[in-house]
């Protein structure tokens, strides 16, 4: 048995939290994804602090999950 096989389905249970966590943050993904939106040249960091808010909402939503 390939020694990859474990960590390939335990990645895929952690996937399967992934839609309950996105929409815990629905609120935080509109607020990026409308900053990202009204920039047509973005570049890295026009978004950051929507970014990060999304993220770590995202990562707290996840640990709940487990």
């Amino acid at each position: 048995m390939d020694k990859a096989a474990p960590a390939v389905q335990a990645a895929k249970r952690r996937m399967l939290h992934f839609p309950r966590a996105l929409g815990e943050c629905s609120a935080q993904g509109s607020v990026y994804a409308k900053c990202v939106a009204v920039h047509p040249n973005i570049k890295a960091g026009d978004c950051l602090t929507e970014f990060q808010t999304f993220k770590d909402c995202f990562t707290k939503a996840l640990k709940k999950l487990r």
